[in-house]
């Protein structure tokens, strides 16, 4: 069985790589859509986002900066990022994802109001595919036969605009659309579009291209107004036949989180060939109307299968699907093609059992399935446990990693327990922690090996110092903030004369204080005043109505971390009166 580990995207478009279509099929774009979908990106919907972030290899990656909405924070050693309380656009929420070495990775989702939505998403290696001078232009090719050819005079540097005479580093990336897995791990958004009729589209895929162009400087540079760029992308042998004879372009709006179509592209022997005027990501697309698909999947047991993979196939194009992840309560939503047959599985990864949960007929309404219970025989279990802090007490604001089977998850703590049914291959080997997020402190891994039924962990103790450095805000009207790296470098300084600590942060972009506050007291654990009652946040003062202390947990050496917290009620300069929880853990540097 194939390992279905590589696919993602948590909503649910099916995407479509041909291999079996049919030609009448491929021309259905050129019909005109019924009761089309117009894109909503101005109403806000405030949600959750969280997931993993992997490389090439499907390694976690470390300090990646996560970007959702207004706020920015790095994934963990696990891989692991959540975005908590952010707005986002109706019709397309989504997350935008840097780490030096690799193009900026995007995926996209469909908030739902006051829930938590789980993605993946894997980075791709940025890697130079030749050089070409811009006073002449030229034509490199990748490994994998895509091509890119500059005009002559043709390239500026993007910050100002400037004409740029140098030499031009090329890094260019083809998406392969026989690879099904692949792509949809890697590829941004969703595979929803915008045509240019403005109406919301499922895509069909036959290829994409990444292309970024830097001076030897570093310095991003950009097509020249006026100019235009060639691009080729190889049509695999697999689709070849079924391939039109001209496809639609479509570009990726990183403002937006979806493509949007410019231009066409022509089949050319094995190659579609088509012009440009800017550079991200580009698509050979055809587009199909869509609907929108809600269910929760219960087993027979009654209890939510979180985190598990559901299949969505349309059954008259059986290359044509789709992989979700369900959220802890079992939800899956999202967008499918109108007027298909589907048929809606989920998977036991890596065991070859396939659990039906629905075939369905879509027309042009949306369509809610409700809660389906689902008898998973002898692949269901409970994974559960307790966790504690160093003081005994039960975290209330952590989660739990569960490396393994595949996939990392995650489960949610709620007072000190946590709990999670799941889809699993009896026999399989899985690592346990819990990480507080009020602390940044984590447990020590703990080995499972699955059976059907309850796995008990026991308790485990989230005492074990973090090597990550971060401070959290959390605002009942202003809403949440973290600070973490790389965006913003920390300070954490005990001055021996005044017996006092300085916790700070400097958003590096834009070279100014985010975050600074101090506490008088011995650089040890204990409880200690918070200097002034009050904290500078990004230029406006919080202050707290009443005298407030600073909790430290754990105070190191010198390269070692100090951890703690603060809370209470006050305001920000003339502002509403509003609670206020201030977490940090920062490594010392003096």
């Amino acid at each position: 069985m194939r390992k279905f580990q590589s696919f993602i995207t948590i909503l649910l478009i099916i995407t479509c790589f041909l291999q079996a279509c049919k030609k009448n099929k491929v021309e259905e774009q050129f019909t005109p859509i019924v009761n089309p979908v117009i894109p909503d990106f101005t109403t806000q919907v405030n949600t959750s986002v969280n997931g993993f972030i992997t490389d090439e290899n499907g390694n976690a990656v470390e300090g990646a900066s996560v970007k959702g909405g207004t706020t920015t924070i790095s994934s963990d050693k696990f891989g692991y990022f959540k975005i908590s309380n952010e707005v986002f656009a109706k019709s397309a929420g989504f997350v935008q994802v840097s780490k030096p070495g690799y193009f900026t990775g995007f995926r996209t989702f469909l908030p739902v109001e006051g829930k938590e939505t789980f993605i993946r998403l894997q980075l791709i290696p940025k890697k130079n595919a030749g050089i070409i001078e811009a006073a002449v232009g030229g034509t490199v090719l990748t490994t994998d036969g895509a091509k890119v050819t500059l005009p002559a005079n043709g390239v500026v540097v993007a910050s100002n605009n400037t004409a740029y005479t140098g030499a031009v580093n090329i890094s260019a990336h083809w998406l392969n659309p026989a690879e099904e897995q692949k792509t949809q791990l890697t590829m941004p958004g969703n595979l929803t579009g915008v045509d240019s009729a403005g109406h919301l589209n499922v895509l069909v895929t036959y290829g994409m291209l990444a292309v970024e162009l830097t001076s030897d400087a570093g310095e991003l540079l950009q097509i020249a107004s006026g100019k235009k760029a060639s691009l080729s992308f190889p049509i695999p042998s697999s689709i070849s036949g079924t391939a039109p004879a001209s496809i639609p372009l479509w570009y990726f709006d990183e403002s937006k989180g979806v493509w949007k179509q410019e231009g066409r592209a022509v089949k050319n022997g094995s190659n579609y060939e088509g012009e440009v005027n800017h550079f991200s990501f580009w698509n050979c697309d055809v587009g199909f109307p869509l609907v929108n698909f809600t269910v929760q999947i219960v087993h027979n047991g009654l209890l939510p299968l979180s985190n598990v993979p559901v299949v969505i196939t349309d059954v008259n194009m059986p290359s044509r699907l789709a992989i979700a992840y369900t959220d802890t309560s079992g939800y899956v939503n999202g967008l499918v093609p109108a007027n298909s047959n589907l048929q809606i599985k989920i998977v036991a990864q890596g065991c070859n059992q396939n659990f039906i949960v629905a075939n369905i007929n879509t027309a042009s309404s949306d369509v809610d399935l409700g809660t389906v219970q689902v008898n998973t025989n002898q692949n269901a279990a409970i994974i559960q446990g307790r966790v504690i802090k160093c003081n005994g007490n039960p975290v209330t604001n952590g989660f739990v990693i569960v490396r393994g089977q595949f996939n990392n998850s995650v489960i949610e703590i709620n007072n000190g327990n946590f709990s999670a049914s799941t889809i699993i291959c009896p026999g399989t080997n899985v690592s346990v922690a819990a990480i507080d997020r009020e602390t940044s402190q984590q447990s020590n891994m703990t080995d499972i090996l699955l059976v059907t039924g309850i796995n008990n962990t026991g308790e485990m103790q989230a005492c074990n110092s973090s090597t990550t450095e971060l401070i959290t805000v959390n605002l009942s009207i202003n809403g949440n903030k973290t600070y973490t790296l790389p965006q913003h470098l920390f300070g954490g300084n005990f001055y021996f004369a005044t017996d006092s600590t300085s916790i700070s942060a400097i958003d590096l972009p834009i070279n100014q204080q985010a975050i600074q506050f101090s506490f008088t007291g011995n650089a040890a654990p204990g409880v200690y005043p918070l200097a002034g009652n009050r904290f500078f946040s990004g230029g406006p003062m919080f202050i707290f109505s009443n005298p407030t202390f600073v909790t430290i947990t754990s105070y190191g050496l010198v390269g070692q971390f100090i951890t703690g917290s603060f809370a209470g009620q006050g305001h920000f300069d003339g502002g509403p009166e509003q609670s206020c929880q201030v977490n940090f853990n920062i490594q010392r540097d003096q």
